[in-house]
């Protein structure tokens, strides 16, 4: 049993912080749970406006990839 599940909007702000360490983040744009991974795709302002995706366990909310 899980103590704590990281919930739809945790994900969204750790997918925002874990991006403007580098990026400015302009909106996240969809945050879907799947094989409890959320999926959180991000929209940054580059010299193009470009899309990333992050990669967070819905179990510990840890930063699995982007």
């Amino acid at each position: 049993m899980l103590s704590q599940f990281v919930d739809k909007n945790r994900a969204r702000e750790a997918a925002i912080r874990f991006l403007q360490r580098h990026h400015t983040v302009v909106r996240v744009e969809r945050t879907v749970l799947v094989d409890r991974i959320w999926q959180v795709d991000v929209l940054v302002s580059t010299p193009t406006r470009r899309r990333l995706q992050v990669e967070i366990d819905a179990s510990t909310g840890s930063i699995i990839c982007f």
